[in-house]
């Protein structure tokens, strides 16, 4: 689903990820490969501003957002899109 900010939110917990993937390091492709992000953000503040991140949000699950944007205008996600986590090469 899309937040109020913009944010696509996932039904993918982080404590999903941690029992399937452990603490190694993870992918993410949005939309069948079209946004590829390396690993997750810390926090918003650990891009610069306008970047795009993933990060697992306060509810604990993975979402997709800009910096001080909108991820859904800006990267062009909207609901039902597929996304994937895989374990980095």
């Amino acid at each position: 689903y899309v937040d109020g900010f913009g944010n696509a939110i996932s039904n993918i917990s982080e404590a999903l990820v941690v029992e399937v993937f452990g603490d190694g390091a993870t992918e993410v492709d949005v939309d069948d490969g079209r946004l590829a992000f390396s690993g997750f953000s810390e926090s918003y503040t650990a891009v610069d501003e306008g970047a795009a991140l993933v990060i697992f949000n306060s509810f604990g699950l993975l979402e997709c957002a800009v910096r001080n944007g909108s991820a859904s205008d800006s990267l062009a996600l909207h609901p039902g899109q597929p996304l994937a986590v895989t374990r980095s090469e």
